[in-house]
This record gives C-alpha cells, structure tokens and sequence, in this order.
C-alpha cells in the first residue's frame, strides 16, 4: 500500500489538533480511520489498554508517535491518518516526547502487506528538518506538497 497516496485521497490529514492529552490525541488520530470504515470505535480503546499495559511502545522518535493496535482488536482494513498537533504532547517517552505529530494506522490482518508503507513512514520521519516542516505546515496542501516531494525510490512497496 502506498501511504501517500492514502493520506492524499482519503482526506486524512488535519492539522493544528487541539488535545488536552495523550489519549486526546490518540482520538483525534483513530476518528478519521473509523471515518473510513478502516477501524471500529474499540480501536481506539485497544490502543488506550495497550499503552496502559506497555507503556507508550508506539513513540518511536523524537516528536512522532505511530499508534495503532493488534488487527484483532477492530481493525476493518489497512488506514492510515496524519495529524499535527497544536500543541506539544508528552505521552510517557523519556527520550522522544513530546509529540507533535501523530501517524495512526492499522491492518486488516497479522499478513497485512504493510511493510511498504511503514518504509514510507520511516522516510518521511527519519529527517528532523521533514518533521519540522510538516508541523509548521498551515494547510493539507502544503503537507501534501512535502510528501510528494519525498524520494521513496528506495522504499520497496
């Protein structure tokens, strides 16, 4: 799956979100997949127990949290949704928080073929001067423009 392509053309994108906390921000990112049809609402609450049980094993580098859960705990389909926060968030992670955008996504199933797209994300992640450009971003169109502007040749799909 493409990950750009998703982000583009199932208008799953917001910018700015306002989120009080971590589990707030979790929301915002898991409402445009139920949207989709991509997830059910208990989606959402799996991510929520998870990090109660984990910790915040989603917070991956500095700035950027990918939530997601186990298929089996309400995911209808592969999605995907982009946010940015308005505000910085700490969600547990000594050395990455706080956050300040957020990629959720799921997967129908353990076989899901999502390795193309997290090699995506890790592209589009890996550069800080990326990350702060994204969350500088003041419309859709402007992230859009960053994420097509990204070589992903290298990226298998």
């Amino acid at each position: 799956m493409n990950l750009v392509d998703y982000l583009i053309n199932r208008d799953t994108i917001r910018l700015h979100v306002k989120a009080r906390n971590w589990k707030q921000a979790v929301r915002q990112g898991v409402s445009p997949l139920i949207r989709q049809g991509a997830v059910e609402p208990r989606y959402y609450r799996a991510i929520i127990e998870s990090v109660k049980k984990n910790g915040p094993y989603f917070v991956l580098m500095p700035q950027v949290a990918l939530p997601h859960a186990r298929p089996e705990e309400g995911a209808l389909d592969q999605g995907f949704s982009l946010i940015t926060l308005r505000q910085p968030i700490n969600f547990g992670s000594v050395e990455n928080d706080p956050i300040r955008v957020l990629l959720t996504f799921s997967a129908k199933d353990a076989d899901d073929q999502l390795e193309g797209a997290l090699a995506q994300a890790v592209t589009i992640f890996e550069d800080e001067h990326r990350i702060e450009a994204i969350i500088k971003c003041s419309t859709v169109e402007a992230i859009i423009d960053i994420l097509k502007s990204i070589d992903f040749s290298e990226v298998e799909e």
